[in-house]
């Protein structure tokens, strides 16, 4: 559900697993969202990413001069879609 709600393909965009885990933190700590371990979440992360927008873990994200994990193609949404727009998964 994070994915889909507060993240968008944007093809010219990258974010780092830190970058996404640090935005999920804040989200989760709103109640929006059920609150995962770092672990449980970094890990869970790289299937998601791909199912929803194609886009595979790259160890080659440049951030202040280093490279470091994360997706690119991939950004945050400026405001999240609403709960109605998203699709429900067949269960």
């Amino acid at each position: 559900m994070f994915a889909q709600r507060y993240l968008q393909r944007e093809p010219a965009e990258d974010v780092t697993s830190i970058e996404l885990w640090q935005f999920y933190n804040e989200v989760a700590a709103t109640g929006e969202i059920e609150p995962l371990p770092k672990a449980e979440f970094l890990r869970r992360l790289p299937a998601v990413m791909e199912a929803e927008f194609g886009a595979r873990k790259c160890h080659n994200i440049q951030r202040a001069g280093h490279r470091v994990r994360g997706f690119h193609g991939v950004g945050i949404r400026l405001a999240a879609c609403p709960p109605s727009v998203l699709e429900v998964e067949p269960g």
